[in-house]
């Protein structure tokens, strides 16, 4: 976390200068490996190998699908879910093993900081000539979670979500690329909303957070 938080300047300057950020994936898997200086007298450096370290390589190489900077496995969860802000994301088939390997988002402690609301709505989500109805959970400027009728969206899909909500006159057209699924809900990014649609949403938020209590993003 650290990492990403000196990466963020440099980042900004090298988007200024170049047009292009600099972004760095982080994949973190817990467990045994052979640590020490080896090689030959051609190459001999301190390294580490072994399956726990393949692991992980292929976890780093995930962020960039769910683009998510730090995924980390099933067994780091376990020692730092009471230390950080974690999210269940996906179960993936990763290349050389048997079992499918449960993956998990590792967060900054201010990531769900930003507002949100749940406010009451429907939304109809579109994917290649599926649609399916759901209600909101909770909703932000950036995204938005769901509670859908089958649930059989699966993250990394792209939606187009039709969103409507009482205050509205039309309803909101935006797309979202789902982040992170449990049972039947769904967490989306927005990837495709107009800056007027996004002000709309932010309006409708603090209208309602200076007339209650903010609740707290899942």
């Amino acid at each position: 976390m650290e990492f990403q938080k000196r990466l963020r300047p440099l980042s900004n300057k090298f988007r200024a200068q170049y047009g292009h950020e600099l972004i760095c994936g982080v994949g973190v898997h817990t467990g045994e490996a052979v640590v020490g200086t080896m090689g030959s007298a051609q190459r001999f450096e301190y390294t580490a190998i072994g399956d726990t370290v393949n692991l992980a390589a292929r976890l780093e190489h995930i962020t960039k699908e769910y683009e998510t900077p730090i995924v980390i496995s099933e067994s780091t969860y376990q020692q730092v879910k009471n230390h950080c802000l974690t999210r269940y994301l996906d179960e993936v088939q990763i290349k050389g093993k048997e079992y499918p390997v449960k993956i998990y988002v590792a967060m900054e402690g201010n990531t769900r900081e930003e507002k949100r609301e749940v406010i009451k709505g429907e939304v109809t989500a579109g994917l290649l000539g599926t649609t399916e109805k759901g209600i909101i959970r909770d909703i932000s400027t950036k995204g938005i979670a769901l509670k859908l009728v089958q649930g059989r969206f699966s993250p990394g899909d792209t939606i187009q979500l039709n969103i409507q909500l009482p205050t509205l006159i039309r309803p909101l057209q935006v797309q979202g690329k789902v982040m992170w699924k449990e049972n039947s809900s769904v967490g989306l990014l927005f990837i495709d909303h107009k800056p007027e649609d996004s002000q709309t949403i932010g309006d409708i938020i603090l209208a309602r957070s200076e007339t209650s209590q903010p609740t707290k993003g899942i």
